[in-house]
């Protein structure tokens, strides 16, 4: 902190100190209350900040005006007219009258203020993107705009919200991007002396988000507002998917991708290396049963067991219960613990075989069905084994993560998503559910 903020600190604790000396005596319950106390401090804060950057503004115009004074030709330059120029700031907007300066050989003119501080006019400082990047990236656009305003006393419309999240969630992205090639890179370049973690958790699943385009509205005509064209939403359902890793009883790490199931076997590997993936690494993977999850573990990792969820494993083995001995709710329960038991024993083919024999060769049979599903399943049920060593046998992990990564925001009542938007949204979301959010404002 500067010395003269220090100072400043110094002579306002002591005027205060004087002015409540003074106020001792009053009546009324107004001067114990630290909640008004606290407002008035914050009502002071607001209004001294905004006067304190409009002085610096003021300041470092006439500075930068006397710095740009002369041109590289050796002419000074002239006033050829100020302009007014202002930005948003998380205290207020600051507005201040700026030089356009011109040579009088005719060498180019010159804007100083805008040049040495980088800034643009109505411009957003990096402390106020930071502010809506973050209520943007948990609340839709509209709360985020009364939260700015509620805490700040800055007013912004959704629209300009939303324009500064996206581009900083383009910038999440690329943050995520490159850091996962980065861990790559490394990995590559010292694989055999990386031996890793004994044990990777690592389970994936789907979650579907809205997407959407406009569209010149058939029937023509103009908005009423604005008299722009009219248009119409299309929108569709797409499956966004989630992933996480982590070494057992540490922290979890989260990837999603709108993408194809390769998008996510890409997105797998670097963030196993993040949590300790080395050579000697077994992964344990586990999913809902749908053939893609599988399929990626293969892909991406040589030492790799994965286990269907315990949770979707009950649920076939009940709707086959339910559908052939009906409304003997008792009987369903004991005919399903039967063959639990019998497959956390390893006779997976005994309880196929069953069925089979239950379903007198009926492919539509509801035994038939779940035969051919423990089947297609037969190699991913050692619940037995992983229990033994103590790792999950269900999915909970990456279902709870579609709720607060995925769904709380991606989500909300009546949102629906460009679809090129997604993505950079998503790598915001996970770089705030990885305790990565700093990474992004460095």
């Amino acid at each position: 902190m500067r010395p003269v903020f220090q100072e400043i600190c110094e002579l306002a604790t002591a005027k205060l100190r004087e002015d409540l000396g003074r106020c001792h005596e009053e009546e009324g319950l107004e001067r114990w209350n630290p909640d008004a106390f606290e407002q008035e401090v914050r009502e002071f804060s607001q209004q001294l900040g905004q006067q304190m950057l409009q002085v610096w503004a003021e300041e470092q115009t006439q500075q930068a005006q006397a710095q740009a004074r002369f041109c590289p030709c050796g002419q000074r330059r002239q006033v050829h007219q100020r302009q007014s120029f202002w930005w948003l700031s998380t205290f207020g907007r600051i507005e201040i009258e700026v030089p356009y300066l011109r040579c009088p050989q005719g060498h180019g003119g010159d804007r100083p203020f805008q040049r040495l501080t980088g800034l643009a006019c109505r411009s957003k400082s990096l402390a106020l993107q930071r502010v809506l990047t973050d209520f943007g990236a948990e609340k839709s656009f509209g709360q985020a705009s009364q939260q700015l305003w509620e805490h700040y006393r800055v007013a912004l419309d959704p629209s300009s919200i939303r324009q500064v999240v996206m581009r900083q969630a383009q910038r999440a992205e690329a943050v995520v991007q490159a850091q996962h090639q980065e861990v790559v890179a490394a990995y590559q370049s010292k694989r055999e002396q990386r031996q890793g973690e004994p044990w990777l958790i690592v389970e994936s699943d789907g979650s579907m988000v809205r997407t959407g385009t406009l569209e010149l509205a058939p029937e023509g005509g103009l908005s009423p507002k604005r008299r722009h064209a009219k248009h119409r939403r299309q929108t569709q359902w797409r499956e966004v998917r989630l992933s996480t890793v982590q070494v057992p009883e540490q922290e979890r790490r989260y990837g999603a991708v709108l993408g194809s199931p390769r998008k996510v076997g890409e997105q797998l590997f670097p963030l196993a290396l993040l949590a300790g993936y080395g050579e000697n690494t077994w992964v344990h993977g586990v999913g809902d049963g749908a053939p893609w999850i599988a399929q990626q573990m293969a892909e991406v990792f040589p030492r790799q067991r994965y286990l269907l969820d315990r949770y979707h494993l009950l649920e076939h083995l009940y709707l086959a219960a339910n559908a052939f001995l009906g409304d003997h709710e008792e009987s369903a329960k004991g005919w399903v613990e039967r063959q639990v038991g019998r497959i956390d024993q390893g006779k997976v083919a005994e309880v196929i075989e069953e069925c089979r024999a239950g379903a007198l060769d009926r492919d539509e049979h509801p035994l038939q069905q779940l035969a051919n599903y423990l089947e297609h399943q037969r190699q991913h049920l050692d619940y037995a084994g992983a229990k033994e060593q103590g790792l999950p046998i269900g999915s909970g992990a990456v279902e709870g993560g579609h709720r607060h990564v995925i769904q709380a925001r991606l989500k909300l009542p009546g949102t629906w998503w460009k679809e090129e938007t997604v993505n950079p949204m998503l790598a915001l979301r996970t770089l705030r559910a990885n305790g990565w959010w700093q990474r992004l404002w460095n």
